[in-house]
């Protein structure tokens, strides 16, 4: 997939159809199926006006990161299914990297029955890491 610049995010009323992009043969399409997964969210979002960057790590040159200035990080939001240890993870590179820099932290809970989550504040990240296992 080549790089794409920032893109706009699509918002819809209905989830995208999954799809399963190993059984897609041609490239123009599978690329078409990641930017409509990755670029889709729930009207819900609309005030956003999010843009996202898509790249794979070949698109990086082979580098698995991109650099931004501390500072530029304004908050983090754990997905549904953050596994625990990735959450801890991200703990110990706050408290190692971002010290005196006000990252706020989120988490996210699934909307019963809608196309949609609700984000709520993280005000004790080391009780939300530890309820984490017992989900």
């Amino acid at each position: 997939m080549s790089a794409l610049p920032f893109c706009r995010v699509n918002y819809l009323e209905d989830k995208p159809e999954a799809v399963n992009v190993l059984n897609i043969r041609d490239k123009q399409e599978k690329e078409r199926v990641v930017r409509d997964f990755f670029l889709t969210k729930f009207t819900h979002w609309q005030y956003e006006h999010e843009y996202r960057f898509l790249a794979t790590i070949d698109d990086l040159g082979g580098k698995d990161a991109i650099k931004f200035k501390k500072d530029s990080l304004a908050s983090i939001i754990f997905g549904l299914r953050v596994n625990p240890d990735d959450a801890k993870h991200i703990k110990d590179i706050i408290d190692q990297c971002y010290k005196g820099i006000d990252v706020k932290l989120y988490r996210t809970e699934k909307i019963k029955g809608k196309y949609a989550i609700d984000v709520k504040e993280i005000k004790n990240l080391d009780k939300y890491i530890g309820l984490l296992g017992n989900e």
